[in-house]
């Protein structure tokens, strides 16, 4: 059963590596630094893990000495990692959330609000594998189907500096989840990211992974703790707790199985991070932007296997950009090239005609060749010069000015 279950997790993990970077291209933007961590630090450990189950499957030699002493400090930041990104995007949505602010403010604070989102998603696992050095008591354990794993001494150094931090983290989440539902309540329905693209639907998914996220760490770190409590050894000094730096554990199958509260945090520490990815995938994968990117990722699999795409029918017209800001006089041309931007275009199909009072091409045309009298006419207002400005074309305005990076409105 122990054998069948470990070929489950090597197939789910490898799978988890990979369901877990999907939807990084719908997030919205690059600057999304805590999302986007996320995903990153789940992918790595899970990869990791199915790395170690698969080498190690039913066997304790020692193949890889210098991957498991990386293994096991991406184990140890990992550790942390997941706990450290969801109180990221609490802390940043709390920010968002809380505070009004101006356009200008927005953008003066953006590389502050990335280095504080860096520190903590980035900073934090890598002071974890720094501060794993005090209680490390030999050089690294190979257990039996798991693989490779850090092998700190249990005393309270270790539970100070290795089993305190996830919760710790944990619970200063639990904290902000508990504010911005508050603020969810206060404020309804309301704009929360104050307009900076930050819609109603991503903020919700922002708080289901966030919080979710912060009841899987303070579980997972309360059983761990309560486990590693009950058996604490005595700190009896630097040297002596270093004196098998070199070592190396090796523990079979039979013996870290043994003890029911030690097999169970062992096997609660490897699915952690394989449930984090499946669940940052249900949320985020379902998504109308992220299905629109696996449809084209899909067809581009299918067109390089050599099957063609089908063209589609066409029924007369031909395709026409134009521009939100289109420049009908000489002084329209004049107006502020980097506000026409190609994001601010729509396509419109465009049926050219024959002027009514002439035999040469009007320059304006019908939408559908159905509509033959409806003729795209020009208010004669707009040819003023004190009324040129913004133009609207099928009565959408023009957009305003690209705003901020979307999730650092502070």
């Amino acid at each position: 059963m122990a054998w069948a279950a470990n070929e489950a997790f090597i197939v789910l993990s490898a799978v988890g590596t990979i369901v877990s970077l999907l939807p990084w291209r719908s997030l919205p933007g690059g600057y999304n630094i805590a999302s986007c961590a996320y995903m990153a630090w789940a992918a790595v450990a899970c990869l990791n893990a199915c790395i170690n189950a698969l080498v190690w499957n039913h066997n304790v030699k020692d193949h890889a000495p210098v991957w498991c002493d990386i293994s096991s400090h991406i184990i140890m930041a990992t550790d942390i990692s997941i706990s450290a990104c969801t109180l990221a995007i609490n802390r940043r949505i709390y920010v968002l959330a809380s505070f009004d602010c101006n356009f200008k403010s927005v953008v003066s604070t953006v590389p502050r609000a990335m280095i504080e989102d860096l520190l903590i998603c980035v900073g934090l696992p890598i002071l974890q594998m720094v501060v794993y050095v005090v209680p490390q008591g030999s050089r690294y354990q190979i257990l039996e189907d798991y693989g490779c794993a850090p092998a700190s001494i249990n005393t309270w150094m270790s539970i100070a500096l290795v089993n305190v931090p996830p919760l710790t983290l944990g619970l200063i989440t639990t904290a902000y989840c508990v504010a911005n539902i508050r603020n969810i309540v206060k404020r309804r329905r309301r704009n929360i990211a104050g307009g900076y693209r930050i819609t109603h639907s991503l903020y919700v998914r922002l708080m289901l992974i966030s919080t979710t996220g912060a009841i899987l760490t303070v579980t997972c770190s309360l059983w761990v703790l309560a486990s590693n409590v009950s058996f604490v050894s005595p700190w009896t000094g630097w040297k002596d707790m270093h004196s098998g730096l070199s070592d190396v554990e090796i523990l079979p199958a039979s013996i870290w199985r043994a003890r029911a509260e030690v097999a169970a945090g062992v096997e609660m520490q490897r699915w952690f991070n394989v449930v984090s990815s499946f669940v940052f995938f249900a949320i985020f994968g379902w998504t109308p932007e992220s299905k629109k990117i696996f449809a084209n990722l899909l067809t581009s699999i299918a067109l390089t296997s050599g099957k063609t795409r089908p063209e589609p029918a066409r029924t007369g017209g031909t395709s026409f950009v134009i521009s939100r800001l289109q420049p009908f006089t000489a002084f329209a041309r004049e107006l502020d090239e980097e506000e026409a931007d190609a994001t601010n275009k729509n396509i419109i199909p465009l049926y050219p005609r024959k002027n009514p009072n002439g035999d040469e091409d009007d320059g304006l045309g019908t939408y559908s060749t159905l509509l033959q009298p409806a003729v795209i006419r020009v208010p004669e207002e707009v040819f003023k010069p004190e009324a040129v400005g913004r133009i609207r074309i099928l009565g959408v305005p023009a957009g305003p000015r690209r705003p901020p990076p979307p999730m650092y409105a502070l």
